[in-house]
């Protein structure tokens, strides 16, 4: 009785003949994501059962890996790899990683994921579910192979099984977390200029990042909502309309920077505004401590550690600063590697990036203006989803470069003058739900065609100097379309 049960499972005759379905049903498994559906929408049972993917996924990469690990060692002096356990585990694995193929392939079915990651995820997934049954086949197969052949694919496909298993791992992980989660700190990769804690200061590494992200886009040097401007310490001292000093050193519940900020978020004086990301609770609380703490531009970063009230508040942000500026430098470098991608040499066109976002772009011909034509725009395409300004002043574009100009999600300025614009290519602007500023002079748009503008909900300037527009039609425009300013002169670009 022992030997039979030790006996391997390919010295069982019926074995013989039904190998070969592992190598069928290996290959039919790769025609999977050729299946179609006519159903629109995945019934209740395919999302149930194919959010148990995650689960059961773990089964398959720990097998496999494993069971790589016990072969290799079984290569060396020690044979920890006995014939039983390596048919539980191949078994195991094979029935693990159909199951989870077909899970994933439900969750890929109801469309709550989708792109070209995905897709290769699915393509992955179902290698190492192939690779699995082709193992099953060899170590099959090794019984009745004479030359030893079967033996070495063996080893071959477990190597190349756990090399796509490593890939699809990866790819799974990036659809959680994000393509750069596994990578985000690796040492060696990171090239991110960082100040140490001695050389920090509380105001310029703390205060400063913090107003930065929740308060600079309405009180910059090139917009001072309220006549407040908070990027410099001076400034913020002197206040703004209300006539209060936006900051008094050693006093927050006087400085007018604080109250705003802690006022309810009904009251009409709340600052930020609606839509704008309001200061965290951290933020507010260490906004009050340094102000009362004097409001010290020099005070430095291990100074203030020393004072229990802020130490763990500090250091908490402080992290969250750090890893907020590993992600917006990483997202600078990859927006700049994009730009140098679609930029050339003697390049007809001039991108840079917006003042009050880095990660947004502005495009603008340059002095004298080259030969920019349709094609420069469409090449210009990866960039479409960062322009929020876009100047084409003079350019050589057509009609049509306005059905790309409406593929720009961001657009907030449009300038059209000196072009050989007519106006029929207006209708596909009306889906920018950002345009606020349109310039058409110079242009031959018509009356035919400049009611388009009717439907530009977020319109705010209209400049139609030169154009053939008539001033009747100016005028039932501006009856019919109170929020939209329509000029006869020239816009202040021009």
């Amino acid at each position: 009785m022992p030997d039979q049960l030790t006996k391997p499972i390919s010295d069982l005759p019926k074995l013989a003949h039904l190998r070969f379905l592992l190598i069928i049903f290996s290959v039919a498994l790769l025609l999977l994501p050729l299946v179609t559906t006519s159903e629109r929408t995945a019934p209740d049972w395919v999302y149930f059962l194919g959010r148990f993917h995650p689960l059961i996924i773990h089964f398959p990469i720990v097998l496999l890996s494993l069971l790589l690990l016990l072969e290799l060692l079984n290569r060396t002096a020690w044979k920890v790899l006995s014939n039983p356990l390596r048919w539980v585990i191949l078994v195991i694995a094979s029935l693990s990683s159909l199951l989870a193929v077909t899970l994933g392939y439900l969750l890929y079915r109801t469309g709550d994921y989708s792109g070209d990651l995905v897709v290769s995820h699915l393509w992955l997934g179902l290698g190492v579910a192939s690779g699995a049954l082709l193992l099953l086949f060899f170590q099959l197969n090794i019984r009745w192979d004479k030359t030893n052949v079967s033996q070495y694919l063996y080893g071959l496909v477990l190597l190349l099984t756990n090399g796509i298993l490593v890939l699809a791992s990866h790819q799974g992980g990036s659809l959680t977390h994000g393509s750069d989660y596994l990578t985000d700190y690796l040492p060696s990769w990171q090239t991110v200029p960082e100040k140490s804690e001695a050389e920090m200061l509380v105001y310029d590494d703390v205060i400063v990042p913090m107003l930065d992200a929740k308060c600079y886009s309405c009180h910059n040097e090139h917009k001072t909502k309220g006549d407040l401007l908070l990027t410099s310490l001076t400034s913020m001292t002197q206040g703004g309309k209300s006539g209060q000093p936006g900051l008094i050193a050693g006093e927050a519940e006087q400085s007018e920077v604080w109250k705003r900020v802690t006022l309810p978020y009904s009251h009409d004086d709340f600052m930020p505004p609606d839509g704008k990301p309001t200061l965290t609770s951290t933020e507010i609380n260490l906004l009050e401590w340094w102000i009362d703490r004097g409001a010290d531009p020099t005070l430095d970063y291990l100074t203030a550690l020393e004072d229990s009230s802020a130490s763990l508040p500090l250091q908490s942000y402080a992290t969250e600063l750090r890893a907020a500026q590993r992600k917006q430098w990483k997202a600078d470098k990859a927006l700049t590697d994009l730009v140098q991608q679609v930029s050339y040499e003697a390049a007809p066109f001039l991108i840079e990036h917006d003042e009050e976002n880095s990660q947004q772009l502005t495009l603008q011909m340059p002095f004298p203006p080259g030969a920019f034509t349709d094609q420069d725009l469409i090449d210009l395409r990866p960039l479409y989803p960062q322009l929020v300004s876009v100047s084409l002043i003079g350019s050589d574009i057509s009609e049509d470069a306005l059905y790309h100009l409406g593929q720009m999600p961001q657009l907030r300025e449009l300038s059209l003058q000196k072009t050989q614009i007519k106006g029929s290519g207006l209708v596909y602007l009306t889906e920018l739900s950002r345009l606020e500023t349109l310039d058409l002079s110079h242009t031959q748009v018509t009356d035919n065609h400049l009611l388009y503008i009717l439907q530009m909900l977020a319109l705010k300037d209209v400049y139609l100097y030169e154009t053939l527009v008539s001033p009747q039609l100016v005028e039932t425009l501006k009856l019919h379309s109170s929020s939209v300013n329509i000029h006869l002169t020239r816009s202040p670009s021009y």
